[in-house]
């Protein structure tokens, strides 16, 4: 929260004195605050896509009405994710060039999605994001045989984070709602966390 009043003994870092005085800024030490972050931030962004404005129109086409296409989807999230860590008055970076290894930099379809990276304690904390709609014929697998295999098992990251757009009518048999999509991949990252090693 917020703090009130003088600071209780001085704060010569910059930096520190500015985050003990802004309720918005946020210190990040290390890939899990910055894993725990993003998952703030989403919950954030979904609130307002299900706000009385509609703003979730942006994630569907208009005429036929169907999901805008993956792309899009990664356009909007980073974005949103741009917008509210600017708010946040830290050293955040959301890019879309996210090299994970030799191997797999060479095609952009070997690449995640993109990255945010955040700068704390003089050290950058990073995690990678693979985006789906849920009706990818992939949808229920990337999490491990993209996420965790291709990227994060070929590089020296050991955060990611898995975006699923559910989308009522468009998509797989399994997620018929977005609650059993939830239980889905929770389940599913819970199980590559302990089999796995990482987050």
């Amino acid at each position: 929260g917020e703090f009130q009043g003088n600071l209780p003994y001085d704060v010569v870092d910059p930096d520190v004195r500015r985050m003990l005085q802004d309720s918005c800024a946020r210190l990040v030490r290390g890939g899990a605050e910055l894993l725990a972050l993003l998952e703030e931030e989403l919950a954030t962004w979904q609130g307002k896509l299900a706000g009385a404005d509609r703003d979730v129109e942006i994630l569907w086409k208009p005429s036929p009405r169907k999901p805008q296409l993956e792309k899009s989807l990664q356009m909007s999230l980073r974005r949103a994710l741009r917008d509210q860590l600017e708010a946040r008055r830290h050293t955040f970076l959301v890019t879309r060039e996210a090299e994970t290894s030799p191997r797999v930099v060479e095609l952009a379809a070997e690449q995640p999605d993109f990255l945010v990276a955040a700068l704390g304690d003089g050290e950058w904390s990073q995690v990678l994001i693979e985006v789906k709609r849920s009706g990818h014929r992939e949808v229920l697998t990337a999490m491990e045989t993209q996420l965790v295999d291709r990227y994060l098992a070929t590089s020296d990251f050991n955060h990611g984070l898995y975006v699923v757009f559910w989308f009522p009518g468009h998509s797989h048999p399994k997620l018929r709602s977005a609650d059993d999509a939830r239980r889905y991949f929770a389940a599913q990252a819970r199980g590559l966390a302990r089999s796995r090693g990482v987050d």
